[in-house]
């Protein structure tokens, strides 16, 4: 593959894992001029930090800083990402979102303070309650304590429109070769225009992309021109934004991966996204591990895996307006060019998710166009929000099945959902206006093991219905359902209930343990 430049390439051997990846400690910061970072890390400028746990990055002097947030890590003051804010739709029950990012890589014990600049503190809620992270307030800064990777956000007197997200990151271990022609090198401190739509870069079979820590770039990356591409990598704890994009259609997808085997994406922010994030059209053995996602456009979802087997979602977050995480299949909005595939053997575990406006957290449909859709496992996750209540057919763990398979064999796993406002879960046969078939499929053996719930707003809608007696769903099996700290034995048709339910005579076996 013939080399890309992007930026000075030239450096020492031994200097790679500080100058070439632009993560320096936090022994190495630059100091301000003020309580609010201006520019840097830059190596040998600053002072010594409290404890050297932390990787600060090195971001473009040129970059904005957030107005909103004040951050120091060790008592080193530290760039703050606003997230863009182009192209928010306020449509009906839309509303606006201005997150901040603090990133940086954690290898112990880490002092984190927070000083809103325009909020005066009164209130401090800090998710996913899992974590159990407790915090100070002294004046008007806010200090944390981490000693290990996690996604945190940080919520300022009951509003969430404003939240600062920590992503306290596993540091790298791999930081590829900026002069190997197989890959394309994004390096640290500099803004870098990739391109959109015709103009993205199109990976090849053995091509790794290595957005370094630090580096923010404008475009997007796609393997749809190539078939059956292999080995492809992305890589790095860089930012990939989709704000110069200047409609949902131009930008099209983040990165695109189609008829794509072997492949990785790992570490990376995801930002401002016009369309469908991170979408895996009729892929296999795919790996996203890491990665963060956190927008508010028009059709963003999270992660799509549309006619895919064999893939893993690994500790990733992920705030979308739409649906965060979706399973789909027999569907071409990617490309027309495709052989429907059913889904399989997909694993999500370890993650947080927000669910904003539109959308679901935990999504199987609602295009499922093929013969199956099986062997899916969610462990391990906190949905810290599923917003917009009064929502009949968007919820929290939803299977929406308006298409011809077979949905079967799912499993949910300990699982934390904080703050629901909408149906908690759905699982039905259904029309919509996403497909039309003379005969639709069903959702059978389903299991929900160890799903807590904590929510303040009152009872909570489910639904399960299937739209005919061949087009059912049955075989729904609770064991340790608990919302608000209460057990739940059995669904309910009153809506003053702990578990109030809405069914019909196509819903069978719903049972507790």
């Amino acid at each position: 593959m013939k080399k890309i430049t992007c930026g000075k390439k030239r450096c020492l051997l031994a200097l790679v894992a500080i100058v070439a990846a632009g993560a320096v400690s936090t022994g190495m910061a630059r100091l301000e001029r003020s309580p609010s970072w201006k520019g840097g890390p830059q190596a040998g400028e600053g002072l010594s930090s409290n404890t050297g746990n932390a990787v600060l990055y090195n971001y473009p002097e040129e970059a904005a800083p957030s107005e909103e947030y004040a951050v120091r890590i060790d008592g080193t003051p530290y760039f703050v990402f606003p997230v863009p804010q182009t192209n928010q739709r306020k449509v009906g029950f839309q509303q606006p979102f201005f997150p901040h990012i603090v990133s940086f890589d954690i290898k112990g014990k880490v002092r984190i303070d927070i000083t809103p600049e325009k909020t005066a503190v009164t209130s401090v809620k800090i998710r996913p309650e899992s974590a159990g992270v407790a915090h100070t307030v002294k004046g008007n800064t806010i200090t944390i304590t981490l000693d290990k990777p996690q996604y945190l956000t940080v919520e300022l007197n009951g509003h969430i429109e404003k939240p600062l997200l920590v992503f306290a990151n596993e540091p790298e271990t791999e930081i590829p070769d900026p002069d190997d022609p197989n890959v394309l090198f994004y390096e640290a401190g500099k803004i870098h225009n990739i391109g959109y739509g015709v103009h993205r870069p199109v990976l090849t079979s053995n091509t790794t992309v290595y957005i370094a820590p630090g580096a923010i770039c404008y475009g997007a990356f796609t393997s749809q021109e190539n078939h059956r591409a292999k080995n492809i990598r992305i890589m790095g704890r860089g930012i990939l934004s989709g704000a110069k994009s200047l409609t949902a259609n131009g930008g099209k997808w983040p990165v695109l991966l189609v008829r794509t085997a072997n492949a990785t994406i790992e570490g990376i922010t995801l930002v401002d996204c016009k369309n469908w994030s991170l979408p895996l059209q009729n892929c296999e053995n795919i790996t996203v591990k890491g990665v963060k996602i956190v927008s508010n456009t028009g059709f963003e979802d999270g992660i799509d895996i549309v006619g895919s087997k064999d893939v893993t979602i690994d500790n990733c977050f992920i705030r979308t307006k739409d649906d965060c995480i979706a399973l789909k299949s027999g569907v071409y909005y990617m490309t027309p060019d495709f052989t429907p595939s059913s889904v399989e053997n997909v694993t999500v575990k370890n993650c947080v998710i927000w669910n904003g406006k539109h959308g679901n957290g935990l999504e199987i449909g609602f295009e499922l166009n093929t013969a199956a859709v099986k062997n899916v496992t969610f462990e391990n996750i906190d949905l810290i929000h599923a917003e917009n209540p009064g929502q009949m057919d968007e919820g929290a763990i939803t299977i929406h099945n308006s298409g011809t398979a077979v949905v079967r064999n799912v499993l949910y796993k300990n699982i934390r959902i904080e703050d629901p406002q909408r149906i908690l879960f759905q699982f039905s046969v259904l029309k919509s206006d996403y497909t039309s078939h003379a005969r639709y499929g069903k959702i059978q053996d389903i299991r929900l093991e160890d799903i807590s719930v904590t929510s303040s707003r009152g009872p909570l809608l489910s639904i399960f219905t299937g739209l005919s007696a061949r087009e059912n769903v049955s075989g729904i099996t609770f064991k340790n359902l608990v919302i608000n700290g209460k057990k739940i034995t059995a669904w309910s048709g009153r809506p003053d209930d702990d578990f109030y339910a809405i069914t019909n005579k196509y819903a069978s076996n719903i049972t507790f343990e």
